[in-house]
Formats: structure tokens, C-alpha cells, sequence
């Protein structure tokens, strides 16, 4: 525990003496469900304060970390509807029951499928509104309109800085009637007890997007595919979401297609999964490719059939 935690803890606990040490104390909340937290923080100041102190925070991530989950999103009557559940053991056939977590208004003209992004504990849903949500406490909060005066197409990305541990919302738009190019890149931090503004922010790549929300934040670095507008070729757009500049990487592989393959963590590295028909586009998929970036900076890959 850092100092200036020991420090913030010991000044609410000081007008009431405790029988349980201070250490024991995170260590019994951290170990609790997190709805169990969010009514404790109604105890006392001193309890109030723990869940909010970065120590704890760390701690209750890490060991949500060694316990994966399947998270589950589905839409019915304009909301949106969280769930989750256990990974199914490989030897196990049972079934395995969801998890109801929450629900709110969501109001989307096209698919749900990939327009919810899940980073770190929160959910980014993209709908005629933008909201981040946290399933275990069942709170939730609607981004402020993007600052643009032109009738353009939006498209937003999701991301986590682990220095900082700041999460940021990058958001683009583009000519609706016009080529994709990207323009007015905004960012907005997510913080608490502030409100909520989106920043301009300088792209030095001339980029189209794609409109279809494939991307991945791993690392503090968000990926995300698109054309480079200066050679036309398909390329890897890295965002530091901690410095808020763009780097991108071109793959010389014929056969990849950014716009359908799904962007992954592979052990801590970018993956993208590649699939191969029998017949075309319409035939029926006969083999899985994995490509992994292994050195953005000298744009290395490797690849696993």
C-alpha cells in the first residue's frame, strides 16, 4: 500500500478507534461482492473512503482477474440488458446459469453486434446515446454529445490507460455523404466527481474507418483498423490512450482482411483471427489463420494456423 493511502486512511480513522487493523480491513472488503461494497460505502466516512482509494481498486481488479467471466449483452424493449456467468468447465457438460446485473435505455437503429465494448470492468454501449456501465454495481453514465457542428457519421472506441488508470472514450467522425476520412478527433476522460467534456485532439495520419466497431485495447494501447488515405493500404491504427497520439502499422499479407477479422488479446499481444472459405465468400469456413504482432516498431508478425 502507498504511503499517501496509509495517510487518507488513517485521517477518517482517527475520531473512531478500531479493534481490526487497517490491512485486514481491505482485505475483508476486496474479498466481498461488489453491490456488498457499494452499501457498506453508507457505514461510515472511513468506510466510505477504502472503496474509492487506488490501492483497493487494484486489488479488487486483480483478483477479479483470476476469476474470468462471460460477459452477455442483449437488447429488448430500447434497454439493454447485462448478464454474466461462470467460463463452462471443459469437462463439464451441465449448463451454466447467466447472471442478471442491469439493465438501461438503449435506443439503436442497426445490430447490436459490435456496438459494446467491454474494458477493464465497464461497458462502452454506442447507441443514439453513449454509455459506460459498471455491471457489478449497476451504475451507469450517459457521455455528453459530441461538440461538432457538422452533420457527420460518429464512430467511438473504448480504452484504458494502466499508468494513470484513466479510462477514455476516442471518438471520430466522417462526411456521411463523402469518403470516410476521419476529422474532429475528441477524447473524453472518464473520472468521478467531475463532469464529463469531450478535447480536440491532433491525428497526424490521414485515415478512413471502417464503420464497423472492430477494435482492442491492450496494454494502454487501442487498435483499431483503417485505410492509410496517403498509399491506400489497410493498416493498424495504434492509439496511446495515455499520451493521445496515433502511430499506425501496415501488414503485408494479402489475405487479411481488417474489415472481418476480429481483433483479440493474445497474450498480451494484438491478434487478429483469420478465416478461409472452401467456395468464395459464401462457402462454408475451412481453417482458422492467427496472425500476432509481435514488434509494432519493426512490424514483425507471426502466424498460427
Amino acid at each position: 500500500m502507498s504511503e499517501e493511502d496509509l495517510v487518507a486512511i488513517t485521517k477518517h480513522n482517527t475520531p473512531h478507534k478500531t479493534s481490526i487493523p487497517l490491512d485486514l480491513t481491505l482485505e475483508i472488503f476486496s474479498r466481498l461482492p461488489a453491490k456488498s461494497i457499494s452499501r457498506f460505502c453508507c457505514v461510515s466516512k472511513l468506510w466510505s473512503t477504502i472503496p474509492r482509494l487506488p490501492y483497493f481498486t487494484e486489488l479488487v481488479l486483480t483478483r477479479s482477474l483470476a476469476r474470468p467471466l462471460l460477459l452477455f449483452a442483449s437488447e429488448k424493449d430500447k434497454h439493454m440488458f447485462l448478464y454474466s456467468s461462470t467460463q463452462p468447465d471443459d469437462n463439464n457438460s451441465s449448463r451454466v446459469a447467466a447472471k442478471y446485473h442491469m439493465k438501461y435505455p438503449y435506443h439503436g437503429h442497426v445490430s447490436l453486434f459490435g456496438r459494446c465494448s467491454f474494458v477493464r470492468g465497464l461497458v462502452f454501449t454506442r447507441g443514439e446515446v453513449w454509455v459506460i456501465s459498471n455491471p457489478n454495481t449497476g451504475q451507469s453514465v450517459t457521455l455528453p454529445k459530441l461538440n461538432t457542428g457538422k452533420m457527420n457519421g460518429v464512430i467511438g472506441y473504448f480504452g484504458y490507460d494502466p499508468i494513470e488508470k484513466q479510462y477514455k472514450v476516442l471518438s471520430m467522425t466522417w462526411e456521411i455523404n463523402g469518403l470516410q476520412n476521419t476529422e474532429e478527433h475528441q477524447v473524453l476522460t472518464l473520472g468521478t466527481g467531475s463532469k464529463h467534456s469531450w478535447r480536440r485532439i491532433e491525428c497526424c495520419i490521414p485515415h478512413s474507418i471502417y464503420r464497423k466497431y472492430n477494435h482492442v485495447c491492450i496494454d494502454g494501447v487501442l487498435y483499431y483498423p483503417a485505410v492509410n488515405m496517403t498509399t491506400r493500404r489497410c493498416i493498424i491504427v495504434l492509439f496511446d490512450v495515455r499520451s493521445e497520439k496515433f502511430r499506425f502499422v501496415e501488414d503485408n499479407d494479402p489475405l487479411a482482411s481488417y474489415y472481418s477479422s476480429p481483433m483479440i488479446n493474445y497474450n498480451g499481444k494484438l491478434g487478429l483471427l483469420l478465416y478461409e472459405r472452401d467456395d468464395g465468400i459464401h462457402g462454408s469456413c475451412t481453417s482458422f489463420r492467427l496472425r500476432v504482432l509481435e514488434d509494432a516498431d519493426q512490424r514483425e508478425w507471426s502466424e498460427h494456423d
